[in-house]
């Protein structure tokens, strides 16, 4: 968590104005694109000191607004914008996150492609989306697909910055394996009774881990 943040602790008693292009620059500074290495799972999170608590419970309240705004949301989306609290390394923060993947997909893509970005979060970003598409589209579940992602992964976030000791990638040869990638053939197929059968595995998914994975 960065050090230099944001003080809104002053502002307690003040109705938050919280507007599309404010939440986006927010984001810029505060916000991260994440993708766990072990299943793949992305995550959006905003993080802010625990004593700016009201101001993040507004800012959860937004994304929720954004959610109810549209019909094929889903359930249960107040579940699926999370807001929490935790103390590591002696700082207090608080968390806005969002991990369930068909918010993502209706709701959180749709906001931040319809803005204009000023920073290199943006690219960060960027790949967040490709990895979801190969995600979509199984490809987390082949070798090839597994490896591209791990090149993702390895340009994002403090890795991509000039200080990083991380390996550098070729990126020219990354975005030409996507673009391939994306425009072939999906690795899984919904069959009968929405049963979802991963090709290169030879195998259903279960019921349980059917919804995250969306055809």
């Amino acid at each position: 968590m960065k050090t230099l943040r944001i003080d809104f602790s002053e502002m307690e008693t003040r109705k938050f104005s919280i507007t599309p292009y404010w939440v986006l620059g927010f984001v810029e500074g505060e916000g991260s694109f994440t993708v766990a290495k072990r299943d793949y799972t992305l995550l959006f999170i905003l993080t802010q000191s625990a004593k700016d608590l009201r101001l993040m419970e507004e800012v959860q309240n937004f994304f929720l607004s954004l959610c109810n705004d549209t019909p094929t949301a889903g359930k249960y989306v107040n579940k699926g914008v999370r807001l929490y609290r935790e103390t590591k390394s002696n700082a207090d923060a608080v968390y806005v996150s969002i991990g369930r993947e068909d918010i993502i997909t209706k709701i959180i893509i749709p906001f931040f492609d319809s803005l204009s970005w000023h920073s290199k979060k943006e690219k960060d970003y960027q790949d967040w989306k490709i990895i979801l598409r190969l995600k979509q589209l199984g490809l987390h579940f082949t070798d090839e697909g597994i490896r591209v992602i791990n090149l993702i992964l390895n340009q994002m976030n403090l890795k991509r910055l000039s200080s990083s000791n991380s390996v550098k990638v070729d990126k020219e040869f990354l975005n030409k394996t996507i673009v391939n990638l994306l425009n072939g053939p999906s690795n899984i197929e919904t069959h009968e009774y929405g049963r979802i059968f991963v090709k290169s595995l030879n195998i259903y998914f279960n019921l349980a881990a059917r919804d995250k994975i969306k055809v």
